[in-house]
């Protein structure tokens, strides 16, 4: 692999509303990454299972938030003091991987400071929008990771920036629903202003390209 980047599509159908901006990704972003690629480590309290490298990772507000890749794990038993499966989840009553993200969505705000790797928000986050498809393009000569989703405004906003947030879990729970979740930016852009109408429908796309 040469290289990997991010790049934001918004658009609606209205004429002339199309934008297309390369992304740079954060410091939370590559923190993720070495969470997934560091040899896992074993953690057994009662039983047994894997969880990858602890980082520390900035949220939204600025708050610093422990969490890490979890691997699989038995039935019931707490991994890496983060998350407690429910049996109810287990799969032949054993394995089965545990999720990095809640969930994923694009913001969109009107902030024009150029994106850096140390940006954690948006400068001024004006509406979210939920990626709720995802697919993956294999091509000769690399793989694009494809999030879509759309949203409307409630109000009349122009936009110049976007940022790509995951829910990344950060801390313990007994069940599922009660876990803690930090939103996380992995990725910002900035471009020309464009502005959208209350109602109006806005497309979202993220990719990321693996060449």
């Amino acid at each position: 692999m040469k290289a990997m980047y991010g790049v934001f599509k918004i658009w609606s159908d209205r004429e002339g509303k199309f934008i297309v901006a390369k992304g740079v990704f954060t410091r939370n972003f590559a923190r993720l990454l070495l969470s997934l690629l560091a040899k896992q480590k074993d953690y057994t309290p009662s039983a047994g299972g894997l969880a990858g490298e602890e980082v520390t990772l900035v949220d939204k507000n600025g708050n610093s938030r422990g969490a890490n890749i979890v691997g699989t794990c038995y039935d019931n038993i707490d991994v890496q003091n983060y998350a407690t499966v429910p049996s109810s989840l287990s799969i032949a009553g054993h394995n089965r991987g545990f999720t990095l993200a809640r969930k994923l969505y694009m913001a969109i705000g009107n902030g024009t400071n150029a994106p850096s790797p140390d940006d954690h928000a948006l400068g001024n986050e004006l509406m979210q929008i939920p990626l709720t498809s995802n697919q993956e393009i294999d091509n000769d000569t690399n793989t694009i990771i494809k999030f879509t989703g759309s949203a409307s405004p409630s109000e009349d906003i122009t936009i110049t920036e976007a940022g790509v947030f995951a829910n990344i879990i950060t801390s313990r729970g007994r069940y599922i629903n009660s876990i803690a979740y930090a939103e996380v930016l992995l990725d910002r852009a900035t471009f020309s202003a464009k502005s959208f109408s209350a109602g109006e429908t806005i497309n979202a796309e993220y990719s990321i390209t693996l060449e």
